[in-house]
């Protein structure tokens, strides 16, 4: 789990992260297939390229924009995208480290 601080960051509103496997050039990404998020592993070269991501960058799809990572309040669901607004989802997380 890598932190990216974006200047726009207010309080309450989510923090944007980009998610990597250990030891490896893998981050998630998302894509959209008819309106649907689709999250993927995609290799990235150069990680510091990640610290510094606008609205306008080719990376932005690191960031999931209006969409969220979440999980069910059922244990041993998948994990899913979802928007805000579904009260269902877990969407806040934290980092244990």
């Amino acid at each position: 789990l890598s932190m990216y601080v974006t200047p726009s960051y207010s309080s309450g509103k989510g923090q944007p992260v980009t998610l990597g496997i250990v030891d490896t050039n893998l981050y998630l990404s998302c894509s959209s297939e008819n309106g649907m998020p689709i999250l993927q592993l995609e290799e990235v070269g150069d990680k510091l390229r990640l610290k510094h991501i606008s609205a306008e960058d080719d990376l932005s799809r690191f960031l999931y924009q209006g969409w969220f990572i979440s999980t069910a309040l059922q244990e041993r669901e998948p994990v899913e995208m979802c928007t805000k607004q579904e009260a269902n989802r877990i969407t806040s997380f934290r980092s244990l480290h």
